[in-house]
């Protein structure tokens, strides 16, 4: 496993830092689930937008 360092905006890492304590989930690991999620999203939308 790589690893990757960012820097995020102060809003939206109190964001993530908040629901990742609500759902028990380490910041990594909420956003790699997010990462995942958005990357199938686009795929999709790429997919569909090649049919058209």
């Amino acid at each position: 496993m790589a690893t990757f360092t960012s820097s995020l905006p102060d809003n939206l890492l109190e964001k993530l830092s908040k629901l990742a304590k609500e759902l028990q989930l380490s910041k990594n690991r909420l956003i790699e689930n997010a990462l995942e999620l958005y990357l199938e999203q686009i795929e999709k939308a790429s997919y569909i937008k090649s049919y058209k």
